[in-house]
């Protein structure tokens, strides 16, 4: 979890989509550990440890899955009230990133964490006048969509989560272009 936040802190997209509010910054480290947690749990024997701490992390992982999912389901019950600055907001885009990573498969945020690289930021002129809201959750929805190669949009539309329809074209755009190789910006980096 924490290494999610150290991985993504250093970039200026981090800074410029993450806060003041913790809309980004937390579904990332609560994401970056599921991932680590997957990976560990796939491949065991990589990483040498033995059925106790196995056991102790299907734990964890049970636990925080469940967590979030109590989470969403509070966020659907007091009338989907979306805000960025709240964190029961930030816990709806982590239950929904845990339940893409299960049902399509983990290795899809290799190519979401790519969609956030530094060298992008070029390419997202509404970066360098502040972002709100919309422009956020925006971001985020276009990402998820090009990452898993699905459109998600109306599934967060139904969550309330705002979406600009022009900005979310001109993203999908950009961002399948770059990870293609084809955009230019910080090619090769995952």
């Amino acid at each position: 979890h924490e290494q999610g936040h150290n991985f993504f802190g250093y970039s200026a997209w981090y800074y410029r989509l993450a806060f003041p509010g913790p809309f980004l910054q937390e579904s990332l480290a609560v994401l970056s550990a599921f991932y680590t947690y997957h990976n560990i749990l796939e491949d065991q024997q990589a990483f040498g440890i033995d059925a106790k701490t196995v056991e102790s992390l299907n734990y964890d992982f049970t636990n925080g899955r469940n967590y979030q999912k109590q989470q969403y389901e509070l966020y659907i019950s007091q009338g989907k009230k979306f805000d960025e600055e709240d964190v029961l907001t930030s816990q709806v885009l982590d239950y929904k990133m845990i339940m893409y990573g299960e049902t399509y498969g983990w290795q899809h945020y290799l190519k979401f964490t790519k969609a956030f690289e530094n060298g992008l930021a070029p390419l997202f002129s509404f970066q360098k006048n502040g972002v709100s809201d919309v422009e956020r959750s925006t971001y985020v929805i276009a990402a998820l969509g090009v990452a898993f190669d699905k459109d998600f949009r109306g599934e967060f539309s139904e969550l309330n989560f705002p979406i600009d329809e022009n900005l979310y074209t001109e993203l999908i755009a950009k961002m399948r272009d770059y990870m293609a190789g084809t955009g230019g910006v910080g090619e090769g980096v995952v």
